[in-house]
């Protein structure tokens, strides 16, 4: 499970979600398009699969054009570069052509670099960081370590050795004294979620350079998920929400600007990602358990305009579920780990899909 998930306990007590974050969405009129560069074939690579001429009896998704959507076949890479026995948690494309996987081996973790374009496997930094409610620590690019203090009242930014110590949230400080429990950091931007003493719900966009922060007046419980091009995407606790909560936040870093987008899903608001760079948010929507079939919607992180939609089908078995997933830097690529279930995780692995 994401690392998140232990921050449930922490913040167990809280209320519940009330409304959206009070910082209000900017909408532009232009929408990105997307558009692939996937090969059709490489005798070196891995050929992504032509969009399937099957489509789902039972759809009410469409193209934009009043047909349904088509089916994406899968190309599972699992054999290609994972052993057996190992079972993947986060995913990453590091660039447009390469995937980041990072899995569990036994008790012990691995890493590995997958090229689309020659199929083979390396050993790298794969970029990944997950939201922290374990050490509360991230080591970030340049060494620095933004944290949480140990007594959970104040968040900053230090040297490796321990110098340069900066405290830019200060929780005893506040208003109302408040607490900081989940912390994730990337390129120098840091998405921070806690409480007050009287258990209302707090989110922080924090600037670990200039120190500047945002509070993003929530009234709601929302996790920082992930940060991609300095932008963070928050998520609702899954605790608290329900299937009318659809909304996720993405908070511009550069512009200082809150986008709320409605993902129109019917399994709440958990499950969402920002695209390697952060330019898109990739939405879980919709999940036909008996069928494998899940929906998935692709929406511009600055505007929160919807700009792509793919019904996908996981393989065939029984028990086969989605587990993680991460999309590609220009949105046209979408990489899903599974696993077995219910079960003990005995069937893992990676599968790709082309959605442009």
């Amino acid at each position: 499970m994401k690392k998140w998930m232990a921050a449930l306990l922490a913040v167990f007590l809280l209320a519940g979600c009330g409304g959206e974050p009070a910082v209000e969405s900017s909408q532009e009129e232009s929408v990105a398009e997307i558009s692939g560069t996937l090969p059709e074939e490489s005798s070196e690579g891995v050929p992504l699969p032509e969009e399937s001429s099957q489509e789902p009896e039972e759809s009410s998704e469409s193209s934009g054009e009043g047909e349904p959507l088509p089916l994406r076949e899968l190309v599972d890479i699992s054999d290609k570069f994972l052993d057996k026995d190992a079972t993947p948690y986060a995913l990453r494309f590091v660039d447009a052509r390469t995937l980041a996987v990072e899995y569990n081996l036994g008790d012990d973790a691995g890493a590995a670099l997958y090229s689309l374009d020659t199929g083979e496997a390396a050993q790298g930094n794969t970029g990944i960081v997950l939201p922290n409610s374990f050490d509360r620590e991230e080591i970030m690019e340049d060494g620095r370590v933004a944290y949480i203090s140990e007594d959970l009242t104040r968040m900053g930014v230090r040297d490796a050795d321990g110098g340069n110590d900066r405290v830019l949230l200060d929780g005893l400080q506040m208003e109302t004294p408040s607490t900081f429990w989940v912390l994730i950091a990337r390129d120098g931007v840091a998405g921070v979620s806690g409480n007050t003493e009287e258990y209302a719900p707090t989110a922080y966009c924090v600037d670990l350079n200039t120190g500047e922060t945002a509070d993003l007046g929530v009234s709601c419980i929302l996790i920082p998920q992930c940060v991609e091009g300095g932008r963070v995407l928050y998520i609702q606790d899954y605790v608290f929400s329900t299937p009318e909560d659809d909304c996720v936040y993405v908070y511009d870093a550069k512009e200082k600007r809150m986008t709320t987008i409605h993902t129109g899903s019917a399994l709440g608001c958990t499950w969402a990602e920002l695209s390697s760079g952060g330019d898109y948010v990739v939405a879980l929507t919709e999940e036909d358990q008996e069928e494998n079939i899940r929906t998935f919607a692709v929406f511009d992180a600055a505007t929160g305009e919807k700009v792509n939609s793919a019904l996908i089908r996981d393989l065939q078995a029984p028990g086969e579920r989605s587990l993680y997933f991460a999309l590609s830097p220009d949105g046209s690529t979408l990489a899903v780990s599974y696993y077995q279930y219910p079960g003990d995780y005995l069937h893992c692995g990676v599968a790709l899909y082309r959605l442009d």
